[in-house]
């Protein structure tokens, strides 16, 4: 049984199949695109090609995805890499306040 896909890319043949144009056009325009944020991506494509937006959200979160995979990894002593995921610290700190409070079923809130 072939391989079930998920992600952006389930939503790739119908892409094609409703704009007429392969998924790589697609990627190599927002790719070539000034706009760097996912939701200006999003808005641009809805406006200036008239792509609905799960179909523009899924081209442009697997380009900006595909991307960062391409990015090259970190030097050493690097101090921008923070592991394998950016907010770790942020979520170390919500345990930590976790932690704080046994027994409250709610975090608590900073100012």
């Amino acid at each position: 049984m072939p391989e079930r896909v998920t992600g952006p890319a389930y939503y790739f043949p119908s892409i094609e199949k409703k704009y007429g144009q392969p998924i790589d056009y697609w990627i190599n325009l927002i790719r070539a695109s000034e706009l760097t944020k996912h939701k200006a991506l999003v808005d641009w494509l809805k406006a200036e090609h008239h792509i609905g937006h799960g179909h523009a959200t899924a081209l442009v979160g697997y380009a900006l995805a595909e991307d960062a995979n391409d990015a090259s990894p970190p030097g050493p002593g690097d101090e921008s890499a923070l592991g394998s995921c950016a907010a770790g610290p942020v979520r170390n700190a919500r345990r930590s306040r976790w932690r704080a409070f046994p027994g409250r079923h709610v975090p608590v809130r900073s100012a």
